[in-house]
C-alpha cells in the first residue's frame, strides 16, 4: 500500500532499507500490483525496474525473502491475450469467444487453468520469472469464485468454486505462496490472509481480526495472517486526513502473537517515535515467539489443530463475551489485545489454573476462573502463560 500503484525499483529498495534502518526485522518483502507492463506478462517492467536482478539480490543481502504479486488475469489485446486465445487456453463465453470480465482494475480475460497446458504455461512462466531474478514466492491475488460464471466454459467444465479450488491448488507448486481467496482448499501449505480490512475501530476493522482468524482456523486454514497493520482495504485509506496512530499500535498488538503480521503502510512514515518504538516492540515480541509459532505450525500441519485458537477450544466455559476480545496462541498462551480507542482497562477471562504475563515482568500472577479489568495503557499488550 505504501506506493499502491507506482511499484519501482528505486522506491521499493528505499522502503526495504528504511525498515532495517528504523530497527524493524527483516521478513519476506511483497511487491505489489503493477510490477509488470500488464497482466499476462510476467516479467518486470523494464521502466520501473531496470535491474530486477540486482534489486533481488540487494533485497537478499538485506536478509528479505521477495515475493511478487500474480493473478489468474490476462490482458485483452496483448499479444499473451492473442497466443492464449489461439491456444485455447482462457475461459470462453457459451458462443466460443473468452471471457473479457470487470475485476477491480479493469477488463480482462481468465486462465483456463482446468487446461493443463494453460497450468504448464503459468507454472512455467512463474519459474522462469524466479530462476532469472531470484524471486522466492508469489502472492496470489484474485480466484474468488464471483469472478467466474456458471456458462463460462473452461477445459474441465467446472464451477466458480471449483475454478477458486483449482487456483489454491495451484499455489502449492509454490513454497512461499500467499492468498486471499481459498475453497476447498483445508490443510494444504497455503497461506490465507484474511479479506481486506477498513481502517478502523470496530465493524469491518481491528474487532474483526480476532473471530475471523478463529474461524479460519476451526475450517483448516491456519497458515492465516491478519491483514495488513491498520487495514489493508485502500478505499477506507484514501480519504483519510490524518491516521490514527493508536489504531495502528493496537493492530499491530494484535497481529503479533497471531501467526504473521504484516506491515504495509510505512509505520516511521505516520507515527510519531513513541508509537513508532511500540510497533517496534510488536515486531520483535513476534520475532521472539517464532520459535513457539515454527512448532505450533508444525503440530497444526499434522493434526489439524488451529495455531490461533478459540477460547472455547480448550475452555468451553469462557462467557460468550469474550470470544471474540482474545484467543489462544497454541494451548498454553492467552492473548487478550487492547480493541478500542483510549481504553485504559481490558476485561480478561482467565480459565483455571495460574497465569502469568509474558510481556509485562511486574504483572501479578492471576488465578483463574476469573474475570479481570486489567489497566493498560498504550504499550499494553495483555498476554499470559499458563503455568
Amino acid at each position: 500500500m505504501e506506493l499502491l500503484y507506482q511499484q519501482n525499483q528505486t522506491d521499493i529498495l528505499a522502503y526495504a532499507h528504511s525498515i532495517v534502518a528504523n530497527g524493524f526485522p527483516a521478513g519476506i518483502i511483497m511487491i505489489d500490483d503493477l510490477w509488470a507492463d500488464y497482466y499476462g506478462r510476467w516479467e518486470f517492467s523494464a521502466r520501473k525496474f531496470p535491474d530486477a536482478p540486482a534489486m533481488i539480490q540487494e533485497l537478499h543481502t538485506l536478509g528479505f525473502k521477495v515475493m511478487v504479486w500474480a493473478c489468474p488475469f490476462v490482458s485483452p489485446d496483448s499479444p499473451e491475450f492473442r497466443d492464449l486465445r489461439d491456444r485455447d487456453m482462457l475461459l470462453k463465453r457459451p458462443d466460443g469467444k473468452p471471457v473479457v470480465r470487470e475485476w477491480w482494475n479493469g477488463y480482462s480475460a481468465i486462465l483456463d487453468l482446468s487446461n493443463p497446458a494453460t497450468y504448464q504455461w503459468f507454472k512455467e512462466t512463474l519459474q522462469n520469472l524466479q530462476e532469472t531474478t531470484g524471486v522466492d514466492g508469489f502472492k496470489l491475488d484474485a480466484g474468488d469464485s464471483y469472478f467466474y460464471r456458471d456458462d463460462d466454459v473452461s477445459h474441465m467444465n467446472l464451477s466458480p468454486v471449483q475454478q477458486t479450488e483449482l487456483w489454491g491448488k495451484f499455489g502449492k507448486e509454490f513454497p512461499y505462496n500467499e492468498f486471499r481467496a481459498l475453497y476447498k482448499n483445508q490443510g494444504a501449505p497455503l497461506v490465507n490472509r484474511l479479506q481486506d480490512k477498513q481502517f478502523a475501530w470496530g465493524e469491518q476493522g481491528l474487532s474483526e481480526l480476532i473471530p475471523d482468524t478463529i474461524a479460519q482456523g476451526l475450517m483448516g486454514y491456519y497458515f492465516s495472517c491478519p491483514d495488513m497493520i491498520g487495514g489493508g482495504e485502500i478505499g477506507s485509506l484514501k480519504s483519510l486526513e490524518t491516521f490514527d496512530q493508536e489504531l495502528i499500535v493496537r493492530s499491530a498488538q494484535c497481529s503479533a502473537l497471531m501467526p504473521m503480521m504484516q506491515f504495509s503502510l510505512a509505520p516511521w512514515r505516520v507515527l510519531d517515535q513513541e508509537h513508532l518504538d511500540i510497533c517496534r516492540q510488536t515486531a520483535d515480541l513476534h520475532q521472539q515467539f517464532a520459535p513457539t509459532i515454527i512448532k505450533l505450525a508444525e503440530h497444526a500441519a499434522k493434526t489439524g489443530e488451529p495455531i490461533v485458537q478459540t477460547m472455547a477450544y480448550d475452555h468451553p466455559e469462557t462467557p460468550q463475551a469474550y470470544l471474540k476480545t482474545q484467543f489462544k496462541l497454541g494451548p498454553a498462551l492467552l492473548v487478550a489485545p487492547v480493541l478500542e480507542a483510549h481504553a485504559t482497562t481490558k476485561s480478561v477471562y482467565f480459565p483455571a489454573g495460574q497465569w502469568q504475563s509474558v510481556t509485562d515482568e511486574t504483572a501479578a500472577t492471576i488465578t483463574g476462573p476469573a474475570e479481570v479489568d486489567l489497566p493498560v495503557t498504550l504499550r499494553s499488550l495483555p498476554a499470559y502463560r499458563r503455568l
